[in-house]
């Protein structure tokens, strides 16, 4: 099935999921990769932890969803968007989404980005000798979700962690804001070479 797409010109931000590969037999498929991404993205941000849960939040909302995506043949099952999502290349997705939600923030010039480290809960195994995962997030005041994110072995590499996040975030005429992790000279002086201002907790 041709991946069809009814948004309006004011829904542009969602056109960079088109670019995502298609990983399924041309032909064979009974919904447009492009309804499924939607309704994942829709269930992700109220907030399902599970693909039955997005394939209830479809279904409740088909009416809604239908304005924007083709859904004539029903809602996919939950094995459907399990089985699709399985097949995707999950940088491909990551960085879609990271560009959709920076395509919001470019929205909003007189933004404040606050970067923080969190130790994920539940994330450790003392079995495997598993350490905890620890992810530095950049967290949008405006939009008031994640804008990007990434992974350090603990909290003593968020020094290493920051840049590398700034390095991936349009951060131009922003405010940034950082806890005492982030008071290296190199730190401040990389988002002004982005044309960000800082905020720095000493």
């Amino acid at each position: 099935m041709q991946s069809t797409c009814k948004f309006g010109k004011n829904q542009y931000l969602f056109d960079c999921f088109l670019t995502i590969r298609d990983p399924r037999v041309g032909g064979r498929c009974t919904y447009s990769l492009l309804s499924i991404l939607v309704i994942v993205l829709c269930g992700l941000i109220c907030g399902c932890d599970n693909w039955k849960s997005m394939e209830l939040l479809a279904k409740t909302r088909k009416r809604w969803l239908s304005q924007w995506i083709d859904l004539s043949e029903g809602v996919p099952s939950h094995q459907t968007l399990a089985r699709v999502f399985s097949l995707i290349e999950p940088n491909e997705f990551e960085r879609c989404l990271r560009e959709w939600i920076h395509g919001l923030c470019s929205l909003f010039n007189e933004d404040v980005i606050a970067i923080d480290g969190k130790t994920t809960r539940g994330s450790f195994h003392k079995r495997s000798n598993k350490k905890a995962t620890h992810l530095i997030n950049a967290y949008s005041s405006r939009l008031a979700t994640v804008m990007g994110s990434t992974v350090t072995p603990d909290k003593s590499n968020e020094i290493k962690g920051i840049p590398l996040l700034l390095k991936t975030l349009n951060i131009k005429d922003k405010i940034i804001t950082i806890d005492a992790m982030g008071t290296p000279k190199g730190i401040a002086k990389l988002i002004r070479l982005n044309e960000a201002h800082y905020l720095l907790a000493l």
